[in-house]
């Protein structure tokens, strides 16, 4: 359990001292790694949830995130830019998925 507790010290300090600031915003560099992070957490979460049912995630939401996400993916397709429009789309898929992770 000790590495367990200084996994989630560090992520978190890297969330709220780097990832969140202006720095972890703005730095391409510093986004990409972030991205990488926040991928792998949710490839084991995806895995394990492949594998055992009981970490599928159910939420009261589910109506309202598919809603959300046919709005997005409407709006991508008939974005004048869709370069931005699919970066925050993804965005947003990332958002959904890290929420349905704490659910």
């Amino acid at each position: 359990m000790p590495a367990v507790r200084l996994f989630l010290a560090s992520t978190f300090a890297y969330g709220l001292l780097l990832g969140g600031s202006w720095i972890g915003i703005y730095a391409v560099e510093l986004r990409v790694i972030t991205l990488v992070a926040v991928a792998i957490v949710l490839g084991a979460w995806m895995n394990l949830a492949l594998r055992n049912p009981s970490w599928r995630p159910t939420s009261a939401f589910s109506t309202g995130i598919v809603v959300t996400a046919s709005a997005w993916v409407i709006s991508t397709s008939a974005s004048r830019y869709p370069r931005l429009s699919v970066e925050y789309m993804a965005w947003a898929v990332i958002l959904v998925a890290l929420y349905l992770l704490l659910v």
